[in-house]
């Protein structure tokens, strides 16, 4: 080749590692991350594994901070990696990190897992038994559309009564049974997703940071998605930091894995607590949450609306999606819509429902677009469309943004299910009104 070296191409991965244990010395290895049959950064592992000495170049199609991930990983385990390809690539590109010296390996303390008390099977079954997936859902803030849902665990006692979120998540956190749960709300949602959701749309699910410390969890997820027949970019898996990312070698490994799967990795609460700009640098997030204290704020208080308009730029910037939680009114979804904001959750944009409920929105959605998408789950056997088409419909149009909160409240208690609508879907002449799109509302009987 130009830069005077030998090249040898390979596409079978038992070629290469043939070749390789005939070789008695390490040659240096330009290697993609993302390939059919083997993953880039298993084939480091593998070479690690066979004392391999050689440089190691990393190359992918992903975004730069998946490839940047797995050079500090695979830098940080022991691995010589000499650079960094993100493709497109020059030869020009190549040349110069052929010849240049790899630089040195940074040392990596590992940390021990802390210890943890196990409750008894019974009792977590207990509690595994009075779970139920609640998903809330999320819109483009310009469109208005729906995006996705976020699935939302939910517990109750044995007289029916909802119990704290944060109580459950508390009490099996502290006897160690997180990850067990997580698995649990990995294949419920899944299920769902498999029944309900389109390609269009993603599903949210939070997970803890310890489920990836075991190395098999990457395969669990893989194994439920491929049984479901789903695509990794339906999902993304939003990081609950309530001690903070841990400083382990698979927690990284895992995120990096899943982010050139095709997954997406969000950072939820960014702003307070452990999500940090640290932790945005150091993992390959896709998605950027803003805690919702920041949002709930920010009609009232201007610094709160400077703080949200700099993260909204910091995702831009960095080229990430950005997600603000908390939107409660329409004004707040304005505000967020004018910075750039990519996606608006929260009680204005629809309550945490019941799985039959959020697959009606499901059909709801690809009905207004032109789809003729039904939902298992959105109707009994036994309901005709004329049963539908029969329950009362309201459309609310008022200019006020408090007169229309305050009607959606009103008739959500008497068990209407309201949420915003663009005009064309409820009005024919609905270009010829002065009221902005986002002032319509349609709120239908459940009863």
């Amino acid at each position: 080749m130009k830069a005077g070296l030998q090249a040898v191409a390979f596409t079978e991965p038992r070629d290469f590692f043939a070749a390789l244990s005939a070789r008695d010395t390490s040659p240096d290895v330009l290697l993609d991350l993302n390939m059919p049959d083997i993953g880039g950064i298993d084939v480091v592992e593998k070479l690690q594994k066979a004392n391999f000495s050689g440089r190691v170049f990393l190359t992918s199609g992903a975004d730069a901070p998946v490839l940047e991930a797995a050079g500090r990983l695979l830098s940080g385990s022991g691995a010589k990696i000499a650079g960094l390809l993100p493709k497109p690539f020059s030869f020009a590109d190549f040349e110069r990190l052929v010849t240049s010296q790899p630089s040195a390996d940074p040392d990596k303390e590992k940390s021990s897992p802390p210890d943890t008390l196990i409750c008894s099977r019974e009792e977590f079954a207990q509690i595994q038994a009075t779970l139920q997936l609640y998903f809330q859902p999320k819109i483009w803030a310009k469109s208005r559309k729906l995006a996705g849902f976020e699935a939302l665990a939910r517990f109750w006692n044995a007289d029916g009564e909802m119990l704290s979120t944060d109580d459950c998540i508390a009490q099996l956190q502290s006897h160690g049974r997180m990850v067990s749960l997580t698995e649990t709300v990995i294949e419920k949602s899944m299920e769902w997703a498999s029944e309900v959701l389109t390609d269009d749309l993603h599903l949210a699910i939070n997970i803890e940071p310890e489920f990836f410390e075991q190395p098999e969890g990457l395969e669990k997820i893989e194994r439920l998605r491929k049984e479901k027949g789903l695509k990794a970019s339906q999902f993304i898996f939003e990081v609950t930091e309530r001690a903070g990312l841990p400083d382990d070698e698979n927690v990284l490994k895992s995120f990096t894995k899943l982010r050139v799967a095709g997954y997406g990795i969000a950072i939820d609460d960014f702003g307070i607590g452990f999500s940090s700009l640290k932790q945005l640098s150091d993992f390959p997030f896709s998605e950027l949450k803003i805690d919702g204290n920041f949002v709930a704020r920010m009609e009232q208080e201007e610094r709160a609306a400077e703080i949200v308009r700099a993260m909204v730029r910091l995702a831009k910037r960095t080229g990430i999606l950005c997600t603000a939680e908390r939107v409660e009114t329409e004004s707040a979804a304005q505000i967020l819509e004018e910075a750039g904001c990519d996606q608006l959750q929260g009680f204005w944009t629809g309550r945490p429902a019941p799985a039959d409920e959020a697959a009606k929105l499901v059909s709801d959605a690809a009905r207004a677009d032109g789809k003729k998408v039904e939902s298992p789950l959105s109707a009994s056997p036994d309901q005709s469309d004329g049963d539908t088409k029969s329950r009362p419909l309201v459309a609310i149009v008022d200019d006020e943004s408090g007169v229309r909160q305050t009607l959606v409240r009103g008739l959500e208690r008497q068990g209407f299910a309201c949420r915003p609508t663009e005009a064309e879907s409820i009005f024919s002449k609905a270009s010829n009104s002065n009221c902005p799109i986002a002032s319509f509302w349609t709120c239908e009987c459940l009863k």
